[in-house]
């Protein structure tokens, strides 16, 4: 055992870590020391925001793409990837309904050119950018050498 058969070990280690708990709250609830850490905190918060702020710059100057420019290709892969499983179940429909035989055709009071009517009107389809307009979203933030006041 890690104390051994004594108890003094034990006893020690009870009291140390009782001292340090006490001294532990004290300290945090000393209002010095809690504007201090919060200064510290702070700095640290304002030094990540330069450095997010510097490598975003960084990336756009070298034509990479920056988190949000990876993140919107993200969204725009993930509407491609439902807009696929829309299409394949549309033609499941389809092939199901072409193996089933043709379909009756609507009454002559309800059809245009013998088609059958259509009981859903088509949805309306949202406007997805492309890469293309994304990549030129994010180089038209990039200043252009040569091209600003003179």
């Amino acid at each position: 055992m890690f104390f051994g058969s004594t108890p003094f070990p034990r006893e020690f280690y009870e009291a140390m870590e009782k001292m340090f708990v006490e001294k532990m709250n004290e300290t945090i609830r000393n209002p010095e020391f809690l504007s201090k850490f919060s200064q510290v905190v702070g700095s640290g918060l304002e030094g990540k925001k330069k450095m997010d702020d510097m490598s975003r710059e960084y990336l756009e100057k070298m034509h990479l793409p920056t988190r949000q420019d990876v993140a919107h290709i993200l969204q725009y892969l993930q509407q491609i990837e439902s807009r696929i499983i829309q299409v394949e179940e549309k033609m499941e429909e389809l092939s199901s309904l072409i193996a089933a035989g043709p379909l009756p055709l609507a009454s002559a009071q309800g059809s245009v050119s013998g088609r059958p009517i259509r009981s859903k009107p088509k949805k309306e389809q949202k406007k997805i950018r492309t890469v293309s307009s994304l990549k030129t979203a994010s180089l038209s933030k990039v200043k252009k050498p040569g091209r600003g006041k003179k």
